[in-house]
């Protein structure tokens, strides 16, 4: 149950009008905007993680194309290995 105030609203109605004078007003028709960096820091980890999956799936095919397995001193596994880190 709430308690009147002063004013003789409701305390949880008080609570209500204090929100929202604390959001910011905006224009009618307006849109927020992205930040620069904030659009550029999701492109590349989408880039990463896409990038990622495609050399696991390679290490993946490099292996099970040899019987034995892939040869881990050879440079390209070397090189794959480097890419994963």
């Amino acid at each position: 149950m709430s308690t009147p105030t002063k004013s003789g609203t409701s305390s949880s109605d008080w609570d209500i009008e204090s929100m929202d004078s604390l959001q910011m007003e905006q224009p009618a028709g307006a849109e927020m905007k992205h930040s620069g960096l904030g659009v550029a820091s999701f492109t590349l980890a989408i880039v990463v993680l896409v990038l990622t999956f495609i050399i696991v799936i390679i290490a993946g095919v490099m292996e099970t194309s040899a019987p034995a397995g892939m040869d881990e001193g050879s440079p390209t596994v070397v090189m794959l290995g480097f890419a994963i880190i």
